[in-house]
């Protein structure tokens, strides 16, 4: 009496089976290693951001390399990466990546990381004419990405509010330095008031102002009373000084 045949299929079905195994079992018992393209990546990135951490500005990191998934012939392994040239935080770094097994130098490939920064940037809310004297109503701070430096671009509000436009300023648009100046507290022609001070003893006498400046200027103020000229500090847009 023969072995029926769906005993026989499922006769070479274990078999089959078995084989299957064995060979599972013999692949988890190897020594050999995967490095995988994302672990490489994640790696780069942690590196970089370790190195970046002098950084001002939060940054975005885009690696790119042409190595696959590498196979490596031990379990004993590592890896390292070295920035060639100078580090920047804004623009391309290059790294070189090295793989060591056993202690032996095994594999090196390059990295391209792409570093952008998020950086701040003010910007007219509404049309800004020349002369006119900015205010924080009139500007936006925002946040954009930046693949190099924002040269002479104003990045905080307390630099830029009370500054005088130097020409006229398009919503939308960056500010930069050269779009603003600092206006004169006190105007060459301006009727001032002159302190001095010295000790418990405060003199006022009315002056004109025959130099415009800023707060803390030293310029030169005819004293309308004696109608000599003196110098002193700027104190206020109303306000000078004469220091002893």
């Amino acid at each position: 009496m023969g072995i029926r045949p769906k005993f026989w299929a499922l006769f070479i079905l274990v078999a089959l089976l078995g084989n299957t195994f064995a060979i599972s079992s013999a692949v988890a018992k190897g020594k050999d290693a995967v490095l995988y393209s994302k672990e490489i990546e994640a790696q780069a990135i942690n590196y970089l951001e370790d190195k970046l951490a002098f950084s001002k500005y939060p940054v975005e990191l885009e690696i790119t390399f042409g190595e696959k998934d590498i196979s490596i012939p031990s379990k004993d392994y590592s890896v390292d990466f070295e920035v060639t040239g100078k580090l920047v935080e804004m623009g391309r770094n290059q790294l070189l990546c090295k793989i060591w097994v056993d202690g032996q130098m095994f594999k090196k490939f390059w990295i391209s990381a792409k570093t952008t920064a998020i950086v701040n940037v003010i910007r007219p809310v509404r049309p800004i004419k020349r002369g006119e004297i900015i205010t924080e109503e009139v500007v936006n701070v925002e946040q954009v990405r930046a693949a190099r430096p924002l040269l002479n671009t104003i990045n905080r509000l307390e630099d830029i509010v009370g500054t005088q436009a130097t020409h006229n300023l398009q919503v939308g648009r960056n500010i930069d330095y050269s779009s603003v100046k600092r206006p004169p507290l006190i105007d060459q022609g301006d009727r001032i008031l002159i302190v001095v001070e010295k000790g418990s003893m405060r003199i006022t006498t009315p002056g004109l102002a025959r130099k415009g400046g800023f707060k803390d200027a030293v310029i030169p103020v005819m004293n309308l009373q004696s109608n000599k000229v003196i110098y002193a500090k700027i104190v206020d847009k109303h306000t000078v000084e004469v220091t002893f």
